[in-house]
């Protein structure tokens, strides 16, 4: 075991564990209204709120997935920090679960670029990403962060993870940034303090962000700096668009239930479960799991496999990894 009092040892296994379990719980509550009209996804959160009931009222699934199915964003996570457990290629798995059609919520980056891959796995990929989405590596660089706490290593992980399927600058600086901030949770840094360390643009925005006094207000600021208003009605698939709005959902929540920073974060709209999914890692990150309501917990898998108690001993795994 890590060479640290056993109070410290458990902290840092239940933050590790409330990333996990808190991500996939907001990827899998935010996936049942992505990209839905504003007025079904607020309906749908104020419901929650009220009486914190969560049906399927609105999206369509195959008749195989049942009610707290998570999505990509998640199993590409898992599949992120097996690759690094076991030291093997990444792309090794996310072509072995591809290629059965076990992956749920595909972009169509990712898609286009995984069917290359499964072609041609030893061209490097020169498919032009879709200038209106960016955002497809940021939601599991999360899992960086648990894996590692120096910052050379973070930034090495987080950037090659990235350039797999978005290799732009603001996908990168997007991923890097959240990478650090979930390791510095994890190590126990006030929130207040990460923010210190933001680049004065970013910092700018959580500040002012954190000043909004209602999801609509902070959802109009951040549809002000993107033509994709009216597809999306909400936070729109971009690197620095999500990391902003999960990062002012958080910073506005930590302190509160995650029930209430769920509620705030699927109220933006849009791109619903990867910004959920990356305020709730945040906010388990920085509480841990036993602060997660129960009424959520026990929701979450994948076909039926892979659910909480999965992520429970994968958080042990991961700890033991982080502290080599």
């Amino acid at each position: 075991l890590p060479k640290f009092s056993h109070k410290g040892f458990m902290d840092k296994l239940t933050k590790i564990q409330g990333a996990l379990i808190g991500g996939a719980i907001g990827d899998a509550i935010g996936f049942i209204v992505e990209k839905k009209p504003i007025v079904v996804v607020q309906e749908f959160a104020n419901t929650l709120s009220r009486t914190g009931e969560y049906t399927i009222p609105f999206r369509t699934y195959p008749k195989d997935y049942e009610f707290g199915q998570y999505s990509d964003d998640t199993q590409f996570s898992k599949l992120l920090i097996l690759a690094h457990l076991e030291q093997k290629p990444y792309l090794q798995y996310l072509l072995a679960d591809f290629k059965s059609d076990k992956l749920i919520g595909l972009g169509k980056n990712t898609r286009t670029i995984l069917s290359h891959y499964l072609n041609k796995p030893d061209e490097v990929v020169e498919v032009k990403l879709l200038d209106n989405i960016s955002n497809g590596s940021l939601m599991r660089t999360g899992v960086i962060g648990l894996l590692y706490h120096k910052e050379s290593e973070l930034k090495y992980h987080s950037r090659s993870h990235s350039q797999l399927t978005h290799n732009t600058p603001d996908a990168l600086n997007a991923c890097e940034m959240l990478s650090s901030v979930v390791s510095q949770l994890i190590e126990g840094v006030n929130p207040h303090k990460i923010v210190e360390k933001f680049s004065p643009e970013m910092k700018h925005l959580i500040l002012k962000g954190m000043w909004t006094h209602s999801p609509e207000e902070l959802r109009k600021e951040i549809l002000k700096r993107t033509e994709l208003a009216k597809e999306w009605q909400g936070v729109p698939p971009l690197a620095q668009d999500t990391l902003h709005a999960a990062l002012v959902s958080f910073m506005k929540f930590h302190d509160k239930s995650y029930k209430d920073l769920l509620v705030h974060t699927l109220s933006l709209g849009g791109d619903t479960d990867s910004t959920c999914s990356i305020a709730g890692a945040l906010w388990g990150a920085c509480n841990g799991v036993d602060k997660i309501d129960a009424e959520f917990r026990y929701i979450i898998h994948d076909h039926k496999q892979f659910n909480e108690a999965y992520f429970m001993t994968l958080g042990m795994e991961v700890l033991n990894y982080r502290n080599k």
